[in-house]
């Protein structure tokens, strides 16, 4: 290991995070190749994840959709049709959870250039858009519309979904003149992914270099080799996904489930990795289904997939055997691993970073950083 190595190829080197849900201001300083919060329960750390999200999609409308989605922010209503819709609470987003048009988000390198920064859209922007792309939208009478501003390029959203009918959603709008691409970025944990997105992962690597990958990380829990593993069955089925199958050894194939939950998340985890080149993981709860024993195994492909594909990874614990497993790959690996510890402090939360040589010191005397 060399130590304190950077490379020029990370996405983030910094991340200032201001007004964002449970976060009034947060700066997390020299950023590595993967990145591990440690801290008690509802400090942030899941927040930090979205954050990154947010930022890696521009403001996606979607993504924001989901984060209040998964809280559970929102209410069903009924148009005059009959039609049931679904209004997002988007002041779940801010801090104060009560903005108005003065308060904003903001989420990015704390170069200011760079930043995300969204805010409740008034009247007049809603109208401005409204004349230039003859945007189809309630009033905000009915529903809240947010202003998402990145690189010179302006977006509305709705936070009004038509969820009966899907593909009426009504759709965010952008001036499309510079809009920046969204850039790569997978989540994964603390639920195990459903086998539609293992499948369409899969579909990504299969019969290339980056299959050996995911087949391998099933070997660290498997006494037998695996000697062959595969997704079967049909999509369109309604009781019956395609989902992956193993062969171990002379055994005949079975269900990758059906060998705990340790082998189809070090499966999924991998196979994420290979799908994110020059993006973003998200891993939430990275200890989960991963026995103690194994954790510097799985640090170490996760610092070696990182680094050949060119993937930052964020990821969060409440485990000690985790962050000793991350600490002990972290110094095994030419990349830099980032411990944060997350925790309060008089108003909003504070970071305590610790550096490779600090992890080291850790792992010897057995300190406790979580």
């Amino acid at each position: 290991m060399t130590s304190n190595t950077r490379s020029e190829s990370l996405h983030l080197k910094d991340l200032a995070i201001n007004g964002f849900r449970g976060i009034s201001d947060l700066v997390l300083p020299n950023l590595g190749r993967v990145n591990l919060f440690a801290g008690k329960n509802s400090i942030g750390k899941t927040t930090v994840l979205e954050a990154v999200q947010v930022y890696a999609s521009r403001g996606e409308e979607d993504v924001l959709h989901e984060i209040i989605r998964k809280r559970e922010e929102f209410d069903l209503n009924y148009l005059e049709d009959g039609d049931e819709i679904e209004l997002l609470n988007l002041d779940a987003l801010f801090f104060d959870r009560n903005p108005d048009l003065n308060t904003s988000l903001d989420i990015g390198p704390t170069n200011k250039s760079e930043k995300l920064s969204i805010s409740l859209a008034s009247e007049k922007d809603i109208h401005a858009f409204d004349k230039r792309k003859g945007i189809r939208h309630f009033s905000s009478r009915d529903a809240n519309f947010l202003k998402v501003v990145f690189n010179k390029s302006t977006r509305i959203i709705s936070g009004l979904t038509d969820i009966r009918k899907p593909y009426r959603r009504i759709r965010q709008v952008s001036n499309g003149d510079n809009s920046p691409p969204a850039m790569v970025c997978h989540w994964i944990g603390p639920e195990i992914l459903p086998n539609q997105i293992i499948a369409r992962f899969w579909d990504q690597v299969a019969l290339k270099d980056e299959e050996e990958i995911a087949v391998n990380a099933v070997g660290m829990v498997m006494d037998a080799d695996v000697e062959r593993l595969t997704m079967v069955g049909d999509d369109l089925s309604r009781f019956r996904s395609r989902r992956p199958i193993v062969k171990l050894g002379k055994q005949n194939p079975v269900p990758l489930r059906s060998l705990g939950d340790g082998a189809i998340r070090l499966f999924t985890s991998a196979l994420a990795m290979t799908n994110c080149a020059n993006g973003f993981l998200l891993i939430d709860e990275a200890e989960n289904g991963i026995h103690h024993s194994i954790q510097q195994q799985f640090w170490g492909m996760v610092f070696d997939t990182a680094s050949r594909f060119n993937i930052q990874i964020f990821a969060t614990t409440h485990s000690i055997d985790c962050v000793r497993g991350f600490s002990r790959a972290a110094l095994d690996s030419i990349e830099d691993g980032v411990l944060y510890r997350l925790e309060k402090k008089e108003q909003g939360i504070n970071s305590v970073q610790y550096s490779e040589n600090d992890l080291e010191a850790a792992a010897k005397f057995q300190t406790e950083v979580r």
